[in-house]
């Protein structure tokens, strides 16, 4: 757990310093968490609600609303995480971070492959849109 709390730290120094102009208005104006981020304790407490509903086997994640949370449910190794967010260009740039931070990166997806016929199936999802919602 202490591991995930650090990525999650972590990542918002990271994207502070590789993320474009642009996008670093969404992750991090100052390489620390800001107040649209998903707190750390809704992340361990949501980590460990899935772990125990799903105690065997691996676990497909929706990460709904790139970010922080992407890091910290990328470091749990029973989670196949998906992640979608409705600006591509951030997206990418959070799984490059997540990348360059040593961690498995999600698959990405967007919003139409997660609602309605057909949609991806998953087993959890964290939601987390932040308080300037962008869909």
């Amino acid at each position: 757990m202490i591991n995930r709390a650090l990525n999650y730290v972590n990542f918002f120094k990271e994207f502070h310093k590789h993320a474009s102009p642009r996008c670093a208005n969404y992750g991090s104006l100052d390489g620390t968490p800001h107040g649209q981020a998903a707190s750390i304790e809704s992340l361990i407490s949501f980590s460990n609600a899935v772990l125990n509903r799903f105690p065997n086997g691996q676990i497909t994640v929706l990460d709904a609303g790139a970010g922080a949370t992407t890091a910290f449910l990328c470091n749990e190794q029973r989670f196949d995480v998906i992640s979608c967010d409705p600006d591509a260009e951030y997206l990418a740039e959070v799984i490059d971070v997540v990348t360059r931070m040593g961690l498995k990166p999600p698959t990405p997806v967007t919003i139409g492959q997660v609602i309605g016929e057909g949609a991806l199936k998953f087993d959890a999802c964290f939601y987390d849109y932040g308080c300037a919602e962008r869909q």
